[in-house]
Formats: C-alpha cells, structure tokens, sequence
C-alpha cells in the first residue's frame, strides 16, 4: 500500500516536471510577442509627447517629441534620420487611423502631416532593423520614410525651412524662411539652383494636384511656377545624383527639372 502511494507521487512529480518545458515556452513566446510588438504602430494607436516604438535589434527609434515633431532617430548616435517636419506645435500627436492615414495633428486636432494613405484599414506602421520606417497593409508596403524623405507629392507643400533630400544624403531641396526655394550641396552647403524668390518671407512651395510647382506668397501669390499643370499626380523627386525631377504619374517621363545634376 505504501509502495502504491509512492508510485503515485512519483508519477504526479514525473508529470509537473514534463510540463514545465510547456509553460516555459509558452512564457518565452509570450515574451517574444510582448517585444516584437513594439516596434509596431497599430490601427487606432496614438504616441504622445516621448512616447516612441523601437526596431527589434534596437538601433532605431520613431518618436514623437514634445515640440510636436516625429522623428525617426539613430539611438546610438541619437542623430534624427527622418522628420515629419512639424516641430513648434506642443502637445501635437501621431495617430495611425483606423482608415490606415498615419497623421500627426496638433493638440487642437488640425492635421499638421499625414502619409496620404486613408482607404486601407488595418494598415499597420513598422520601425525596421534597416532604420526604415514603413507603413504596411499584409505584405505590401503603402509609404515608407526613404521614400517620402526624397519625394514632394501632389497636393504637399514646403514651408519655411522644410525640405526634401535625396537617399544619398547629399542634396536637398530647402524652402528658404527668405521665400527662395533652392537646391543644395550638404557637404559643401553650395546652392546650386534656387527660384530666385528671396525677399518673401513666409512664402512656400506646393506641388499642385494639377501637375504644377508653384513658389507663392503668404497671401496666395505666385512668385514661380515651373509651369507643368495638366500632370496630376505628379511628383517632384531629389534624386543621388544632384537634379532635382518632376516626373509623371508613371514614374517614366520627366516634365521638368533643375538641371543640376553632378
């Protein structure tokens, strides 16, 4: 009978101990899911002030900060390698919509920048090993920080001191507190082409829905135009090698340029 008893005992320490690897790994998944998770916006989710999400080999962060700017940032280095470009606005916020927009708005609600994306729901925004920053729906890939970094699209402007910069690191197309739109050399700061619209302050660049880019006043007026209307959905690219291109829609004509290439 004793014999019996210990038997049993036995069996039952046999068994708890088999099912330790079980909740084990069940912990460690837990785990794993719990950290693979913050590197992931989601659908309805906001960041406020200081709030952040990491890449899984922690080398990057997207954050937002108090002055109201996201930032993607090298965190090794703690050098910023992508803004929305909306600092000045306290208590503004990211919000990934459930429409799947990625919107930074002010404290007030007024949307200060988005990724133009609305019309995919569940869209989730993902900071990557690589440092970039990329909003997806499934597999595919809708906006990502590389690309809108070197890119003006339809409808966007370029207020005082924002501008756009080409992969390589090397040129940027500035809009000027002075009003003057201007390409230039980072390593040298030489400006290489400029719309000559100094003497303006306050005035911004837009890219029109219709195709033209237009330097205008605070008050509306057009300082230039690079004259190119009847092209929507055209964008303006900063490309490696110096020339700033308006292309088409299909990505295969160029409609006009800076003719600044090195």
């Amino acid at each position: 009978m004793r014999f019996e008893r210990l038997k049993i005992a036995a069996l039952l320490m046999l068994a708890t101990s088999a099912a330790l690897p079980l909740a084990s790994a069940q912990a460690v998944s837990a785990s794993v899911a719990a950290a693979t998770a913050s590197e992931v916006l989601a659908p309805g989710e906001r960041l406020t002030a200081n709030a952040y999400r990491q890449s899984p080999n922690g080398l990057y962060r997207l954050v937002q900060y108090a002055d109201g700017n996201l930032v993607v940032v090298d965190t090794a280095t703690k050098k910023p390698l992508w803004n929305a470009q909306t600092h000045g606005n306290p208590g503004a916020y990211t919000h990934l919509q459930t429409d799947g927009n990625v919107v930074v708005k002010s404290a007030e609600g007024t949307a200060l920048w988005s990724t133009k994306t609305h019309g995919n729901p569940q869209a989730r925004l993902v900071v990557q090993n690589d440092s970039n920053l990329v909003l997806y729906s499934g597999t595919k890939a809708l906006w990502s920080s590389r690309r809108s970094t070197s890119v003006l699209a339809p409808g966007e402007r370029l207020t005082a001191n924002a501008y756009r910069q080409s992969p390589n690191g090397l040129y940027r197309l500035v809009q000027y507190a002075d009003g003057n739109l201007v390409v230039v050399d980072t390593a040298t700061k030489k400006p290489l082409w400029s719309t000559k619209t100094h003497g303006n302050p306050k005035a911004y660049t837009q890219l029109q829905t219709d195709g033209n880019i237009v330097v205008k006043s605070p008050e509306g007026k057009v300082l230039w135009a690079s004259k190119t209307h009847g092209n929507p959905q055209a964008r303006l690219v900063v490309q490696n090698d110096g020339n700033t291109v308006l292309y088409s829609s299909d990505g295969e004509e160029g409609l006009w340029s800076t003719r600044t290439s090195r």
